[in-house]
């Protein structure tokens, strides 16, 4: 499978937008980031970087905006944790307090920028853009072989992806199944039709090597009935040759004939 992100949301997560951090600052803290619009509406998301649900909810959150967006320390069922509110309501209560990162916070916050750079694709719990764009990226693999097993891992991800989602929101277990079914669809309807493409070359391919064997034969052949008719030629200049020969033993006889009479008349 590829291991190309597409970068999400690369103008809003950059190191001028860190406001918190939750977590250890030296291991994979989960970081904040927050711009304040001209229209006074607010930006705002995060990247997660460790979390027990890895399949779903590693890399970065969907951006949204809002001008009541507030993100505040509280004490939530005797637990004191970072929490994001919209309109009073709690969207996001973290596993733990948040620590402010302030504007002359410069080696904080370089540390935290780390997590920019390691994690540039959007959360996989957006699964149908996390499989469009791995499918897009599969698309530009110049070998269709790799394009299939490429589908393949993916296909076997989305299986360990939506295990995850299920087990994680069983209420939704009929929507996520159903999610689950149409994009194994269509990852295994492009599968199959690369799968039919490379028989079709593979075909193609041995027509071609047949029918160059099938040329090469058709040449050796001509060679040979040269040969044949070279030959040919040959053995029927042998007989004249002998006739020559049989020529000149003949006269050679008659010439000795002649000196035998020639002495006997001496």
């Amino acid at each position: 499978m590829p291991k190309e992100r597409l970068e999400y949301e690369g103008d809003f997560y950059v190191p001028e937008n860190i406001v918190a951090y939750t977590g250890d600052l030296s291991n994979n803290p989960t970081v904040y980031f927050k711009q304040i619009m001209e229209d006074g509406n607010i930006k705002f998301g995060h990247i997660t970087q460790t979390h027990e649900r890895d399949k779903i909810n590693i890399g970065r959150e969907m951006v949204e905006s809002d001008p009541t967006y507030t993100l505040e320390n509280e004490t939530i069922d005797n637990e004191y944790i970072s929490v994001e509110r919209v309109n009073n309501e709690i969207i996001h209560p973290s596993r733990g307090p948040h620590t402010v990162v302030g504007p002359n916070d410069n080696l904080i916050r370089d540390e935290l920028a780390q997590s920019i750079t390691k994690h540039k694709g959007c959360k996989k719990m957006y699964t149908r853009d996390y499989i469009q764009e791995q499918m897009d990226f599969i698309k530009q693999e110049p070998k269709i072989g790799d394009q299939i097993e490429q589908l393949a891992d993916l296909n076997q991800e989305l299986e360990e992806i939506m295990d995850q989602y299920v087990d994680t929101y069983p209420e939704h277990t009929k929507d996520l199944l159903q999610m689950k079914s149409e994009l194994k669809g269509k990852v295994g309807n492009e599968y199959f039709k690369l799968v039919e493409e490379r028989k079709e070359q593979k075909a193609a391919l041995e027509a071609s090597k047949n029918s160059k064997k099938e040329k090469k034969a058709s040449k050796t052949g001509r060679k040979w009935s040269f040969s044949s008719f070279s030959r040919a030629q040959n053995k029927d200049k042998k007989p004249k040759e002998k006739s020559n020969n049989a020529s000149k033993d003949n006269q050679k006889s008659n010439n000795n004939k002649k000196k035998r009479s020639f002495s006997f008349k001496r």
